[in-house]
């Protein structure tokens, strides 16, 4: 006797599984970020790495708390000839170059002032005229010239070593012994959001099955020239869009947006263009289905001339949001520019040069104090509200 197959799940069911696959990639994202540090944390702990090598001889480990900073006036004894001698200033804790209020490295550009740092300890050791007894040691530690180049630049340049720091976060492996990298991984992952937040609104029925089968064939088929054998006409297409910049000034873009078309054509391509049917992603919205991409054209534009104007600017970086918010008020223009590398990792790799672009801006914003520069950078360390939302987009 045959068997009768299995009922069919019921849309219900269907629902709660794609919501609890939506869960767990959620929760994988969680954990990556959680990984990653605020700038202060990079900046400390990269601190006190450097300490380790920086005192040949001195015993390990050696605590932030144990490294002084003495400021040193340097004497020209004859031409070509100087030396360092002590400033009339007492010996501080080398963290007090980040923290004191006034800031304590005032005199760094002085020509004839130079930093010096010195690890100090006091420990037991056997006595070597008497070895029934021990004695105490007090040592200090001149640090190496590395060191003071190294301290001169975090003070200066807190932006690049953290950056320095994050693009070594993004290379390293997602896992131990894999050799995917973390970059590697959240471009994936994505892909599979994208997958599964589709198939629940097909599901649920807020989008039609065309959509899935155009965002499965991005998945399938990443990049364009994966797609390159296919006719025109059924060669889906990736776009980026951007708000037209005026004035000889540079195009605003979208920042987490990308548009997938059903179908490519050559040159220039405008709010006329025909691409079929198309389907626009948004980190804050998820996907949205039009009939042709004049169709979103017309939706962008009347987003941005009634009350939802500032859903678009959430997709604005805030270094750009005031030139937007002025575009937005008369006559917007947007463009439409195919992404020919594969999709999912051009989207990752533009959030993380926005992430590297917006801790230098912030950097740039407090030169002089390290202290303010890692504070402030620790707003901008959190992942970019673009990354984020891609895992709140259904709740």
């Amino acid at each position: 006797m045959t068997a009768s197959p299995a009922p069919a799940p019921s849309t219900e069911a269907r629902q709660h599984a794609l919501l609890k696959q939506l869960l767990d990639h959620q929760l994988a994202l969680k954990a990556l970020f959680e990984q990653q540090s605020e700038a202060g944390k990079v900046l400390d702990e990269l601190l006190r790495t450097n300490i380790q090598t920086a005192f040949h001889g001195h015993p390990l480990p050696i605590d932030l708390d144990a490294v002084h900073c003495e400021e040193m006036l340097k004497i020209n004894t004859r031409p070509g000839t100087a030396t360092f001698v002590p400033a009339d200033t007492p010996s501080r804790p080398l963290s007090a170059l980040f923290t004191d209020s006034p800031w304590g490295g005032e005199h760094l550009d002085a020509p004839n002032r130079q930093y010096r740092f010195f690890a100090k300890t006091s420990y037991d050791e056997p006595d070597p005229a008497a070895p029934s007894k021990v004695r105490k040691v007090n040592r200090t530690t001149g640090s190496t010239p590395a060191f003071e180049v190294f301290i001169d630049q975090l003070i200066r340049q807190p932006d690049q070593c953290f950056q320095t720091q994050l693009e070594r976060f993004w290379q390293a492996p997602f896992a131990p012994d894999q050799p995917t990298t973390r970059r590697q991984w959240l471009a994936g992952h994505l892909a599979k959001v994208l997958q599964a937040e589709v198939a629940l609104r097909v599901t649920d029925g807020t989008l039609e099955a065309s959509s899935q089968a155009l965002v499965d064939h991005f998945v399938r088929q990443p990049s364009s020239p994966s797609r390159a054998n296919l006719p025109e006409q059924q060669r889906p297409c990736a776009l980026a869009v951007s708000l037209k910049g005026r004035n000889n000034k540079p195009d605003i873009p979208l920042v987490g947006a990308f548009l997938l078309a059903s179908k490519t054509l050559m040159g220039e391509f405008s709010a006329a263009s025909d691409l079929g049917a198309v389907a626009l992603f948004t980190p804050h919205r998820g996907i949205d289905a039009f009939s042709s991409l004049k169709a979103l054209d017309q939706a962008l534009m009347n987003m941005a001339a009634g009350k939802t104007s500032d859903s678009l600017l959430e997709n604005i970086r805030w270094q750009d949001q005031p030139r937007a918010r002025r575009y937005l008020k008369k006559n917007p223009v947007f463009r439409y520019t195919p992404i020919q590398a594969q999709l999912f990792k051009h989207h990752i790799d533009a959030l993380l040069a926005l992430q590297k672009k917006t801790s230098s801006t912030v950097g740039d914003c407090c030169p002089g104090t390290a202290p303010m520069a890692s504070e402030s950078m620790n707003c901008s360390t959190v992942w970019p509200t673009s990354v984020r939302s891609w895992t709140f987009v259904t709740q």
